[in-house]
């Protein structure tokens, strides 16, 4: 529970309100920095208590996004957050995906469908490999 209390407090701090503010006066391209550590997730994890949508997070590799699949759910709980992972082998290899990665991949594709708001956390490479068509999920 204290990281959803850092939430609360940062809702309230003057440099996130900004931000917000911005975003709900229509403002969609502005330039935020000086964010370092897990400040980048923590404004990340206020933008989705202020907006509840999907939100998509992208990092740019695996460990990037585990860690900031981690700070997320310190943030909002686990509830709240999914990460899809990148398959771990190639197209041609004669062996099965991991089962954890294609259950968190078939999880966050089926909480897009129904339109939960949830943040979802990835890399570009995940992003590029192929999923199943909607209908047959």
């Amino acid at each position: 529970m204290p990281g959803r209390r850092i939430v609360e407090l940062a809702i309230k701090a003057e440099p996130f309100e900004r931000v917000v503010r911005r975003i709900a006066g229509g403002d969609n391209r502005f330039w935020v920095g000086g964010l370092m550590g897990s400040s980048k997730t923590l404004l990340a994890a206020v933008l989705r208590k202020r907006f509840p949508h999907v939100w998509i997070v992208i990092a740019p590799g695996l460990s990037d996004a585990e860690h900031i699949y981690d700070d997320m759910v310190t943030y909002l709980g686990e509830e709240s957050v999914q990460l899809f992972s990148e398959w771990e082998t190639l197209p041609y290899e004669r062996r099965s995906p991991v089962s954890t990665i294609t259950r968190s991949r078939l999880v966050t594709l089926d909480r897009l469908i129904q339109g939960e708001p949830v943040v979802v956390v990835t890399t570009p490479k995940a992003m590029m490999q192929r999923t199943l068509a909607r209908r047959l999920l």
